[in-house]
Parts: C-alpha cells; sequence; structure tokens
C-alpha cells in the first residue's frame, strides 16, 4: 500500500503539471477508475492464493511482483528524466 500512496502522489502530480487543465479531470478519474478496477480483479486472485498457501507465502509473492514490476518502472522514469 506504501507503493500506491507512491504512485498517487508522484504521477497525479506529473499529471497536473503535464496535462490542461480542461482534461485534467477526466484524465484523473479515468486513472482513478482504470487503478480501482484493476484492484477489483488482483483481490480475488491474491484471496484464492492466500487461501491455497498461507498468507506469510502470499505476501512475499505481492513483493517480488511488486519488486520485479516496480524497478523498471523507476528506471524508465528515470531514464527520461520524468522522476
Amino acid at each position: 500500500m506504501i507503493a500506491a500512496g507512491f504512485y498517487k502522489i508522484i504521477f497525479s502530480d506529473l499529471i497536473s503539471q503535464r496535462v490542461e487543465s480542461d482534461v485534467r479531470a477526466r484524465f484523473l478519474s479515468v486513472q482513478n477508475l482504470v487503478g480501482r478496477v484493476s484492484i477489483a480483479m488482483v483481490i480475488p486472485i491474491i484471496g484464492f492464493y492466500a487461501d491455497i498457501y498461507s498468507i506469510e507465502q502470499t505476501f512475499a509473492l505481492i513483493g517480488i511482483v511488486g519488486l520485479c514490476s516496480g524497478l523498471p518502472v523507476i528506471w524508465m522514469l528515470r531514464r527520461y528524466k520524468i522522476l
């Protein structure tokens, strides 16, 4: 959840700086909708995994997936001098 907090702060600020004000509200609304829908699709899968294995293994899997998907994003943001 910490990463989600950073994501919202960083990308909302970037969007506010780069998107015109007449489109900004619509863009942020769509961004929030996509985030909520993706969470709604992933949570049952995580719950199913936790039922089969354990909470500890589920948290480890979430951490590994988050790290593996987050590092390339941070690398790209730094490469294009966005972050």
